[in-house]
């Protein structure tokens, strides 16, 4: 791994030579600056696609051409600054960096986002991973709030009866959750029935529902 490291730094920096010094070049000899770009962009693209494939014959080589090409989006900067005024360069820069950064960061964020709902167990992912949820609204007469509980890789237990999903794990937190938001929210509980207080016969029922559902 270090040597793979080690060359794809060495290619990195070549890369960097190679594009800032012989794009002029290449310029000059008819090659426009537009089709190295393209050239290096749609190599470095190839190249990561293998690596995304999961390829790993060759790999040194892939990675030290994915380095040494993927520098050449640096030229963007070369065939974007010509088109605004000399006195915008500055600005269109730094605009293009922020752009650049932020959604390179949306991305990544997104990526390890998704990848934390599916832990790696000895390096794949869990057969059984899963995130139990549950959603509630009060009062159950007239909707006015909306409760929604969601629990990563929830246990089941004996209480739960070994069961893990989200009529059995998440319902009732949102019960819990509901019998103590509900008072700060001026919602009082309503009585209905020889049952005694019908809002929470309600959430009792639908609870069990939820369970009864969780058990087929």
């Amino acid at each position: 791994m270090a040597t793979a490291l080690l060359t794809t730094a060495i290619a990195y920096t070549a890369g960097s030579v190679f594009f800032g010094v012989s794009s002029d070049r290449l310029a000059s000899a008819g090659v426009s600056r537009m089709t190295t770009y393209k050239i290096g962009l749609v190599t470095s693209l190839a190249m990561f696609a293998l690596l995304a494939a999961g390829v790993t014959a060759g790999l040194p080589a892939i990675l030290a051409v994915y380095a040494f090409t993927a520098i050449s989006v640096s030229l963007a900067y070369a065939l974007l600054t010509p088109i605004f005024p000399p006195e915008m360069t500055g600005r269109v820069i730094t605009a293009s960096n922020v752009m650049m950064f932020g959604t390179s960061f949306l991305f990544q964020w997104g990526i390890g986002a998704v990848l934390r709902l599916y832990p790696e167990v000895d390096g794949r992912y869990a057969a059984n991973a899963r995130v139990a949820s549950f959603a509630g609204a009060f009062p159950i007469t007239d909707p006015r709030y909306a409760v929604f509980v969601m629990i990563d890789e929830p246990k089941g237990n004996a209480t739960t009866h070994d069961y893990a999903t989200g009529g059995w794990v998440a319902a009732p937190t949102v019960r819990r959750v509901v019998e103590q938001i509900g008072p700060l929210l001026g919602v009082e509980p309503v009585k209905s029935g020889p049952d005694g207080d019908g809002s929470e016969l309600l959430l009792v029922r639908a609870n069990a529902k939820a369970q009864k559902l969780a058990t087929n």
